[in-house]
């Protein structure tokens, strides 16, 4: 990929761990809190240096596997329970989800009125992101076939 950095690098898109030290000027997060984070590369690493203040990327860069602030957020504590693998799949399976019924088919988030109803075909529901796709549109009230 182009974003990728020169070989050898560890591979990973999405991760899922918990804050170990924070560095100067980190405002929003206390060692100890569970995070979840898209990165472009990296994300199989045992530790990663995730540069909270910088400016957000939207693909991160060759040097720097992390896209900023925006690439980062807080697990809920209602997810207290769930294993890094059911956190990860909320952050990659149903983002891509998201964005593929709300911002590019604008499926409204919720359909109350019966005449506004969408109606959506889903292609293939057998891995996260279909399942994801199905979920999503239950809880907005579109019809899948």
């Amino acid at each position: 990929s182009p974003a990728s950095p020169p070989e050898p690098y560890t591979p990973g898109y999405d991760a899922c761990g918990t804050v170990t030290a924070l560095g100067e000027g980190v405002e929003g997060y206390t060692v100890g809190d569970r995070v979840a984070m898209l990165c472009v590369w990296g994300a199989a690493s045992q530790h990663l240096n995730f540069p909270v203040g910088a400016p957000s990327k939207p693909h991160g860069s060759k040097s720097q596997p992390f896209g900023g602030a925006s690439h980062i957020a807080k697990v809920p504590s209602s997810l207290k329970g769930s294993g890094d693998g059911e956190v990860v799949s909320l952050v990659l399976n149903y983002v891509t989800a998201y964005q593929m019924l709300h911002r590019v088919g604008n499926i409204p988030r919720s359909c109350t009125d019966s005449s506004e109803r969408k109606t959506v075909l889903v292609h293939g529901a057998a891995g996260g992101v279909g399942t994801a796709v199905l979920e999503l549109c239950k809880a907005a009230g579109a019809r899948c076939i």
